[in-house]
């Protein structure tokens, strides 16, 4: 039992510490392939509670249902406008068949809804609040997605107009398809019963449909939600992994109805209601975990040696923070191309996460400035804020100690005047000394 207990230590030291810091050179390429799936998968799990992903499932479950007979009545309104509004309705009905009574109750309340309208009665404010809350809830959307990719920067406000616009007219478009085909391969089945070859590959193609379609739907919105370039590889995988997940859930919920009479001796006539809150939240939760995969395919590197990088010493942030500096002043010295975060980390051999801190502090300091995403790659580069030939260690250190806030009331001018002089005598002399030697020249 003791050896047992040691064991079971050495692999859990091994998965929450050891594996990162074991970077991709150090092991062949099988290897390499296995232990950055195995960082994926824990920072994927690991997410799940760090990130509280529970609690964002809730509150867009919390959206979800306020823009729920607006998103509907909207829906039904772009197919109307088309002539597909049966098609549309049938395509919901049998992409969501556990919800068919929430459904036909919603699709109820928003054709009243498009028809209060119609007859002119609130038109404005209700068209507006319609479009608003739609808005409202992919915006919601939005910052779940961008708060796990690590964004704070939401789209501008013309970039928001048009994207969520394309997606309410994208929505009904693969709904359509999406029956097209369904009908097609049904037709196409029927008319092939007696070739006894092709109509099983022709069934199977219609029982793969659905999964293929959903893989789709959540490789789109993994993509194009977060307010970053997101790498198809990571998205698609992310995507096969939520998709036959998602579809899996709906087998199960829907096998999982019989037991809706239990509800229905509490609620009554409402036992829809709890079921259909339950199936939303746990669809939310399903596709938020996707988009935590996808992040940590994409970003599994940063997260080797994070906790040497959140204990790393402040001699030691300073020294990186003039090797980052350092290796932009040369590049940029000799006229090279502009250096990502990517790029730095593999040259100066710093762990992904700890550069991009000193990085963000650099910036912060004035000293260097990042390039606008209009590059191919979408990536942010760095280069220098201020003229290189006055960059030099001193500047760096003193620009890095001045950085921050010092309007604390401390009585630096009585009580503490011999600490704070002696301490900005001490910090003048380290940074006299090392004015002498400049970046470019190291």
């Amino acid at each position: 039992m003791k050896n047992f207990k040691e064991w079971i230590k050495t692999i859990w030291d091994f998965l929450t510490n050891g594996i990162w810091r074991i970077t991709d050179k150090e092991l062949t390429h099988t290897k390499s392939l296995l232990v950055s799936l195995l960082k994926v998968v824990i920072l994927a799990i690991r997410g799940f509670s760090n990130n509280a992903l529970q609690t964002k499932a809730a509150a867009l479950t919390y959206f979800s249902i306020l823009a729920f007979i607006p998103a509907l009545a909207l829906l039904l309104a772009i197919a109307s406008g088309f002539g597909y509004k049966s098609n549309v309705t049938q395509s919901l009905f049998e992409y969501f068949p556990g919800q068919r009574e929430i459904l036909e109750g919603g699709i109820s309340l928003s054709e009243s809804y498009l028809s209060s309208m119609h007859n002119g009665i609130f038109i404005g404010v209700g068209l507006i609040f319609l479009v608003y809350t739609v808005f409202n809830l992919i915006s919601v959307i939005e910052r779940m997605f961008n708060d796990i990719w690590q964004i704070s920067k939401d789209r501008t406000i013309l970039r928001k107009m048009t994207d969520y616009i394309a997606v309410m007219v994208f929505l009904p478009t693969l709904l359509l398809v999406s029956s097209g085909i369904s009908i097609f391969i049904s037709t196409l089945l029927s008319t092939l019963k007696e070739m006894e070859y092709v109509s099983p590959l022709v069934s199977f193609g219609l029982n793969v449909s659905p999964y293929i379609i959903t893989i789709f739907i959540f490789t789109c919105l993994y993509i194009f939600v977060p307010n970053t370039k997101v790498k198809f590889t990571h998205a698609f995988y992310a995507g096969i992994v939520v998709g036959l997940a998602f579809q899996m859930f709906q087998f199960l919920y829907i096998s999982g109805q019989i037991w809706v009479g239990r509800y229905g001796a509490i609620y009554g006539q409402f036992a829809a209601i709890p079921l259909f809150l339950l199936w939303l939240n746990l669809s939310w939760l399903i596709t938020l975990f996707g988009a935590k995969l996808a992040f940590a395919g994409q970003n599994y590197r940063q997260f080797d040696f994070e906790k040497e990088s959140k204990r790393s010493s402040r001699r030691f942030k300073d020294f990186t923070a003039v090797v980052l500096a350092t290796i932009i002043v040369k590049s940029f010295d000799k006229g090279d191309s502009l250096r990502t975060l990517e790029d730095l980390s593999a040259e100066s051999g710093i762990p992904l996460m700890l550069a991009k801190n000193e990085l963000n502090r650099l910036v912060d300091a004035g000293l260097l400035v990042e390039t606008d995403r209009s590059s191919k790659d979408n990536s942010i580069h760095y280069m220098p804020a201020i003229d290189i030939h006055q960059i030099s260690i001193g500047a760096v250190l003193k620009r890095l100690d001045e950085l921050g806030n010092e309007n604390f009331k401390l009585d630096v001018n009585r009580k503490f005047t011999g600490q704070w002089k002696s301490t900005l005598t001490a910090k003048e002399a380290m940074y006299k000394a090392a004015n002498e030697t400049l970046l470019k020249n190291l």
